[in-house]
């Protein structure tokens, strides 16, 4: 398989991802570096827990990820690549 489809298939750096979260609900954020972080509009730090856990995923794959204590998971339902 090429790099080139292979990515395409994964979660990375600056890709929109559509996600259902630990409580059911249905977010969509893009993965950004922490400067560019802005949560209001939807831009998520690739150093926060759930980025970290989305971060190499692929469609329909859950990860696990703790906060505060707690152990969640978020499942990927979409993935767009930046033009």
């Amino acid at each position: 398989m090429s790099e080139q489809s292979f990515e395409g298939k994964i979660v990375c750096l600056y890709d929109k991802v559509k996600v259902r979260m630990a409580d059911g609900s249905i977010r969509e954020f893009c993965i950004v570096h922490p400067d560019e972080a802005e949560v209001a509009v939807g831009k998520i730090s690739n150093d926060s827990p759930v980025a970290q856990a989305a971060l190499g995923s692929r469609v329909g794959e859950k990860k696990e990820y703790i906060v505060a204590g707690n152990r969640l998971a978020v499942e990927v339902l979409e993935i767009t690549k930046p033009v």
